[in-house]
């Protein structure tokens, strides 16, 4: 089995604030114009989805379309680790360090949920920064506003039982 691999705390600090800059009009078409200008390959594009290899292997990242505009632009932070308590351990303290980085370069987020999901966001008018603790993984995403308003109320349902 692979390592559990990470970026650095620093990088994700540095890749938050470019994705944030970069102008672009969420069209899945400009993907691969985005991923030059990122470093990153595109591995395979469907009209719904694009995979990226960003750095940590195929697939750590991936752009997810609705009638070919981009809702949510995900980067792994790290890679999936194996179902451990160390692995757990490791992702904890990462985020956290990743956390610190992110506050030092972006300010105070916006929101913050702890609980079975670690995630703190960073809200602008049209896009929000997230970032994700998971059990094995981080993920850094940069989403629609609109996108997460329905991702928030379906989590909101499921939560009610309603899902």
């Amino acid at each position: 089995m692979t390592a559990w691999r990470t970026r650095t705390p620093e990088e994700v600090a540095d890749l938050a604030i470019r994705l944030r800059a970069v102008d672009w009009t969420w069209q899945l078409t400009e993907i691969p114009r985005i991923a030059e200008h990122f470093g990153w390959t595109v591995i395979s594009s469907k009209p719904a989805w694009a995979l990226l290899d960003t750095g940590l292997g195929p697939a750590s990242g991936k752009a997810f379309a609705d009638n070919g505009l981009v809702e949510r632009l995900q980067v792994d932070a790290s890679t999936i680790g194996p179902d451990t308590i160390e692995t757990r351990t490791q992702v904890h303290a990462t985020y956290t360090a990743m956390a610190d980085a992110l506050v030092a370069a972006l300010g105070e987020p916006t929101a913050e949920a702890d609980g079975d999901l670690r995630e703190l966001r960073w809200a602008r008018p049209d896009s929000t920064l997230l970032l994700q603790e998971l059990a094995r993984s981080i993920k850094l995403s940069l989403v629609t506003n609109e996108w997460l308003t329905g991702f928030d109320h379906r989590v909101q349902l499921s939560r009610q039982g309603q899902l």
